[in-house]
């Protein structure tokens, strides 16, 4: 007989809180239909918005966009790994004052709050996203990490980079399994790309 399949994971049941409310909400929601859902939270609490999204993005109105300034956005990945470059230009573009994701089929949570804004935190991402491409694709292509690893690391990192240099606050609250074990196994990796960069 084949072992029992393993409990599907469920997010906390949500409590008095609106972010614990949301953060029900968004990831139900997307294990029932595999895609990204998000909330906007003003400063109070009280819920802007709730955009739907696709498997990898979020499809925001322009009333939605309207309403991103100096509000906190909460959203879902379905692949469970940090928060993306796409993540923060919306934060530099639309003046967010946080913004939280967190695994859509396992506990992951990461949080970002900007210190720069607008067109400096832009180009300091572009810039940390782009540079880490080479040298991890090299380490992939050299059979040291697998592609789910480049993958995991080049959000996390990019992350950390930005978070050292006083860019952004940086809150990798729960790694989801994957980030997990690629900065367990590749921490000497990790040490040296970071050292480029800082």
């Amino acid at each position: 007989d084949a072992p029992p399949s393993p409990e599907p994971w469920h997010p906390p049941l949500p409590g008095n809180e609106p972010v614990d409310k949301v953060r029900y909400d968004i990831i139900t929601r997307g294990q029932q239909d595999g895609n990204e859902h998000a909330a906007l939270l003003d400063a109070d609490g009280n819920v802007l918005a709730m955009p739907r999204g696709e498997e990898s993005r979020i499809l925001f109105s322009p009333e939605d966009l309207a309403a991103m300034n100096g509000a906190r956005l909460y959203h879902n990945h379905p692949s469970g790994l940090s928060l993306s470059s796409v993540d923060i230009d919306l934060v530099a573009d639309y003046g967010l004052a946080e913004t939280t994701v967190y695994g859509t089929y396992e506990a992951a949570e990461y949080r970002i709050t900007p210190i720069q804004i607008g067109l400096a935190l832009k180009q300091a991402t572009f810039d940390i996203a782009e540079g880490l491409k080479n040298p991890l694709g090299e380490a992939y292509r050299n059979g040291q990490i697998t592609k789910e690893e480049t993958l995991a690391l080049h959000a996390h990192l990019t992350n950390l980079i930005l978070d050292k240099k006083g860019v952004l606050k940086y809150e990798p609250i729960t790694l989801d399994a994957t980030t997990s074990q690629a900065v367990e196994k590749h921490k000497e990796l990790m040490e040296k790309l970071m050292k480029e960069f800082l």
